[in-house]
């Protein structure tokens, strides 16, 4: 199985994506979001 990972500012970016990639993405890959709470939250971890 394949994996694509998301490192996501916030949660719309992923409200985007889960609209989006089910039509341009294969469906044997397995998709996993990583949302933070804005840019200084992903910035710290």
């Amino acid at each position: 199985m394949k994996y694509l990972v998301f490192f996501l500012e916030g949660p719309s970016e992923k409200e985007m994506l889960t609209g989006i990639l089910p039509k341009i993405v294969p469906k044997h890959y397995n998709v996993q979001y990583i949302v933070f709470k804005g840019k200084q939250d992903m910035e710290e971890s």
